[in-house]
């Protein structure tokens, strides 16, 4: 996901969707504009920080060498995102001047690194990009603590749970 702009040479600012996410309003994802009208800041949902979403932030630290704090007990994980193309491409720019490697690369050695306190959810390129956005971008962000742009379909409507 993080590499769409890399092959999509025309993709400015995005949003990260997950397909289970269904939109049953408009739904405005700019939170400020300049006198030209381009976004200078986007709103961002926020959820609880889950138990199981704790080796995200040593990934995150990982990835960073420590430079990225966790925000509050907040998590930026929550079915969408949206995405500053110079803020993705500074990030992804630091981590791979830090590691001397690929994004990729650096990602799955920092998870690699967490050894034995390893789980199914050590990297979310979510929680990373926020996280980074957050603490070096303050300004392109318009954090809210309540869900109010979508509605995620539930596992039982596939079947599941």
């Amino acid at each position: 996901k993080l590499y769409a702009h890399r092959f999509i040479r025309s993709l400015g600012d995005h949003l990260l969707l997950d397909s289970e996410v269904l939109f049953h309003r408009p739904t405005d994802f700019v939170a400020g504009v300049t006198a030209d009208g381009k976004p200078t800041s986007y709103r961002y949902e926020t959820s609880p920080l889950k138990p199981e979403e704790r080796n995200y932030f040593k990934t995150i630290a990982c990835l960073t060498n420590n430079q990225v704090r966790r925000f509050e007990t907040r998590s930026g994980v929550v079915d969408m995102l949206m995405i500053s193309l110079h803020v993705l491409r500074e990030l992804m720019a630091t981590v791979e001047a830090n590691h001397k490697a690929p994004f990729w690369v650096a990602a799955m050695r920092c998870v690699q690194s967490l050894g034995p306190a390893s789980t199914q959810s050590d990297f979310s390129e979510y929680e990373t990009y926020f996280q980074y956005a957050r603490h070096n971008h303050p300004r392109t962000m318009s954090i809210s603590n309540e869900r109010v742009s979508s509605n995620t379909l539930h596992g039982w409507l596939f079947g599941r749970g």
